[in-house]
């Protein structure tokens, strides 16, 4: 009589069912206590990056420019701060409203996590840039945008300044107002833009199961980054000479200013994600590290410490969050990883 094979599955060690030693010592009571952390972080993270791709790809989320004298209003007022420069979209032709592609927002999102190691600084809601669509009936031409923005600081540090005396109001949610000083222009902001007056549709087969290789895309989509000319906010004026000794600059293909520019280059997505990294790396080298920073250590540290309190109450294995986190421990110490995170997927076919 013949019998079927059995496939097995391989045995689980047994620590991840047995019950865990109380008390715990101190150097894995230290090691969960990181652990905790660290899911709190991380969950920040995903959050964080499904609202910026939302805010990406619904036009009711990020500003439109339909005519030369667009300005900063209150409500999109913390658009503006925390972010390291400002990405204008101006392709032609987009007169009828469609949504705009979510490839280079993938590039984008790509290359900054992996500037920060995959732990992007959150801690005071920064990012790399925001979205700014700019219709053909608005200011097209690069020294009509350097205008625009440059009204667009004056706006914003004009609303920001009352703010920091008064305060945030309370939320009609219920959530607590967040500290006026976690609201911050950054230098790079004020000094750097990016333009985007190119855009290659990836060519792929989604019914072939076709992925989009993002690496790919940001070094075959290129930009403009211009300098504004506002180097006062920066510790040490900007410039492109590094960019062009190195090669990485391509030729400019605008009527609107002459080729070489000192204030202009144009480069790949992933270059020019880089240099803006780069270029606020220096600035926050230079300049301690906001309080916003600081508390949200502090807040990180006081979850933690709650939770632990009630696995002291309740038992290591009777709370969710420290049952995991002794496991995610002791696997990490073998070598092995029990139940690994899964990131927030920005597109189905992006890799």
């Amino acid at each position: 009589m013949a019998f079927m094979s059995e496939t097995r599955q391989p045995t689980p060690p047994p620590w991840i069912h047995d019950p865990t030693e109380e008390p715990l010592s101190p150097n894995l009571r230290a090691a969960v206590i990181k652990e905790l952390k660290k899911d709190l972080h991380f969950y920040k993270i995903q959050d964080f990056r499904r609202n910026l791709k939302a805010a990406w790809i619904d036009e009711g989320s990020h500003q439109t420019i339909k005519d030369a004298n667009g300005r900063l209003g209150l409500k999109y007022f913390n658009r503006y701060t925390n972010k390291l420069t400002v990405f204008y979209w101006i392709p032609l032709p987009q007169v009828d409203g469609s949504p705009i592609p979510m490839t280079p927002f993938g590039c984008i999102d790509k290359a900054w996590n992996r500037y920060h190691n995959g732990r992007p600084p959150v801690e005071a809601r920064e990012v790399f840039t925001h979205l700014v669509r700019v219709y053909p009936t608005g200011p097209t031409e690069i020294q009509e945008v350097v205008t625009l923005h440059k009204q667009f600081c004056q706006d914003a540090l004009s609303l920001l300044a009352p703010f920091l005396q008064s305060g945030e109001p309370n939320h009609s949610n219920g959530r607590p107002p967040r500290d006026p000083q976690s609201y911050n222009i950054n230098p790079t902001y004020h000094g750097i833009i990016i333009m985007m007056d190119q855009y290659i549709k990836p060519t792929f087969d989604r019914s072939r199961g076709d992925i989009i290789d993002l690496d790919e895309q940001a070094q075959k989509l290129t930009v403009l980054l211009v300098r504004t000319g506002d180097d006062t906010h920066l510790c040490a004026p900007l410039n492109f000479e590094q960019s062009r000794t190195s090669g990485v600059c391509l030729p400019l293909g605008r009527s609107d200013i002459s080729d070489p520019s000192n204030d202009v280059v144009r480069v790949s997505l992933a270059t020019a994600v880089t240099f803006i990294c780069d270029l606020n790396q220096r600035e926050v080298n230079a300049r301690p590290p906001i309080k916003a920073i600081q508390k949200y250590e502090q807040r990180l540290q006081e979850y933690a410490d709650e939770i632990m309190k009630q696995a002291d109450a309740k038992g290591i294995d009777n709370v969710s969050e420290t049952w995991t986190a002794v496991r995610r421990v002791k696997a990490a110490r073998k070598g092995e990883i029990f139940e690994p995170k899964e990131p927030y997927v920005l597109g189905r076919f992006f890799r």
